[in-house]
């Protein structure tokens, strides 16, 4: 009975060895784990050392602009309310030039009606001035007695009260 109780105690003697040994693999692997951790937080702790100056020179930079920046919103604040009476005004002129081009509208009409009215009624008196030059000219669709120099200047007044009111329109 001892010399199978020391049998099986051997088996699992050796058993342990082998998990020692495993174990003892594990660890070193570990092991190399740990210096290649350490070998990597070396090179940031380097690279820390590297930034650092630069970042105290942003900060010493920061420091020196931070009164500007200040400076600059102190002036936009300033220049807001000049900026809003500016928008203000342009808004007013805007509504100035709407109203003064309905009133171009408005008296380039008149005078086109005025220019056709007048022509009509000299061109009426004319004919009756000189009967002995008298013409008839029809013209939309009416029968109009006219001179015949009369004509010609009707025509010459009205293209250029067209083209004065086409152009007045666009302004």
């Amino acid at each position: 009975m001892r010399s199978d109780n020391i049998d099986r105690i051997a088996a699992s003697l050796h058993m342990r060895s082998d998990n020692i040994d495993r174990i003892a693999t594990s660890l070193h692997s570990r092991s190399d784990n740990i210096d290649r951790v350490a070998l990597s937080l070396h090179m940031r702790s380097d690279n820390i050392d590297r930034i650092a100056p630069n970042l105290h020179m942003r900060s010493d930079n920061i420091d020196r602009i931070s009164p500007s920046l200040h400076t600059r919103s102190d002036n936009i604040d300033r220049i807001a309310p000049s900026l809003h009476t500016r928008s203000d005004n342009i808004d007013r002129i805007a509504q100035s030039l709407h109203m003064r081009s309905d009133n171009i509208d408005r008296i380039a009409q008149s005078l086109h009606m005025r220019s056709y009215t007048n022509t009509i009624q000299s061109a009426e008196r004319r004919s009756f001035q000189f009967p002995e030059q008298r013409k008839r000219v029809p013209l939309g669709g009416k029968i109009v007695r006219l001179h015949l120099y009369d004509a010609f200047c009707d025509i010459l007044c009205r293209l250029f009260f067209i083209i004065f009111a086409n152009n007045v329109t666009y302004l």
